[in-house]
């Protein structure tokens, strides 16, 4: 499959994504919030592998290091990933 294709097919899914979300009441995305967050720290080991592997192929293409460092993903960075989402709703009144 060719990138072009794999991103066009991104770009389908993220608008049908949007076109539901746009519709779904505030309990909804409430609990989609949620979601995510528990999400994010169930799957905090394997989104850490997946982020080694990103960031090993970073290093081998030269990417310069203060993009890395916007790339690299911790666990201290995804913990804090999933309490925004746990507080997001709160603080933007969903």
């Amino acid at each position: 499959m060719s990138a072009a294709t794999i991103i066009a097919d991104i770009a389908k899914r993220a608008r049908i994504a949007a076109r539901t979300l746009a519709a779904s009441s505030g309990v909804e995305r409430n609990q989609l919030l949620l979601n995510i967050a528990d999400e994010l720290e169930k799957n905090l080991d394997l989104i850490l592998k997946a982020n080694q592997l990103d960031m090993d192929a970073a290093k081998s293409a030269g990417i310069s290091s203060s993009l890395q460092d916007r790339l690299l993903l911790t666990e201290k960075r995804v913990k804090e990933m999933a309490k925004i989402c746990a507080i997001w709703r709160c603080w933007n009144g969903l």
